[in-house]
């Protein structure tokens, strides 16, 4: 546990702020060093974090990461029904034509039967009934330079927020300068990869916020950034288009 950093500003003893005149109390230290957690394959992993989280910033830390390890299940679990159930989908939708191609050739069998002649008898179409994973289609007519298009886009190919990661941050404890700009777009880095981000959609760039601020001090990274629910990452809106209104001549304007 001594290894593990604290945050720079941590006090054991803290002023109440809304009572001055009361005695110091305390702040307590709450340390999660990682996850434990067993893999498809049967091997268990451990995951460190090496965190620790001050009572006065995060009074209800427990709770609060209960809370986010809970809201990931369900959406993983919502995720995986939506794909299971595109997948039933496409196999009902190749059993139909399976069955139909059959119910086809039984009929040209039967004319052929009562003796009319059928110059030729179709043949039964080859279905592949191999099942394959839907794949959300990018290439929708959504004019992306309109803010209307734009937002159309966002919801047909991404529906709603979800959780990426993890991101990586290093250096965090040297006295050197803080790259901000580096920081920013190693997150963004790690969005983009995500299997959930379209592709051909977010073409004007990301917002990453920390508790809707910019990421742009090193000591807001350290106290917030580190805790998932804090950090945000917004899709850039496509600019404005400026209409530029032609100058009139100056005998026109006489004129009116």
């Amino acid at each position: 546990m001594n290894k593990v950093e604290k945050a720079e500003d941590y006090q054991p003893m803290i002023i109440d702020e809304d009572n001055e005149e009361a005695p110091p109390k305390r702040n307590p230290l709450s340390y999660i060093h990682g996850r434990l957690f067993l893999e498809k394959n049967g091997v268990w992993v451990f995951e460190s974090f090496k965190n620790t989280f001050q009572h006065r910033d995060y009074p209800d830390i427990v709770g609060q990461v209960g809370k986010l390890f809970g809201q990931a299940n369900h959406d993983y679990a919502m995720q995986q029904k939506a794909l299971e159930d595109a997948n039933n989908a496409l196999k009902r939708s190749v059993e139909e034509k399976k069955l139909a191609a059959i119910e086809a050739a039984k009929k040209v069998k039967g004319k052929k039967k009562k003796g009319k002649e059928v110059d030729e008898v179709p043949s039964t179409p080859a279905v592949d009934e191999t099942p394959t994973t839907p794949i959300i289609a990018n290439n929708d007519n959504f004019d992306l330079t309109m803010k209307g298009g734009f937002e159309s886009a966002m919801k047909a190919r991404i529906g709603r927020p979800f959780i990426f990661g993890p991101v990586e941050f290093a250096g965090l404890s040297s006295s050197s300068d803080f790259d901000f700009e580096e920081e920013r777009n190693k997150v963004i880095s790690v969005l983009t990869s995500s299997q959930f981000m379209p592709m051909n959609t977010c073409n004007y760039g990301f917002q990453v916020k920390v508790k809707a601020r910019n990421l742009k001090r090193q000591s807001s990274l350290l106290k917030h950034a580190r805790f998932l629910k804090n950090l945000e990452v917004t899709a850039c809106y496509p600019p404005i288009k400026e209409v530029v209104e032609e100058k009139q001549d100056e005998d026109e304007d006489k004129s009116d």
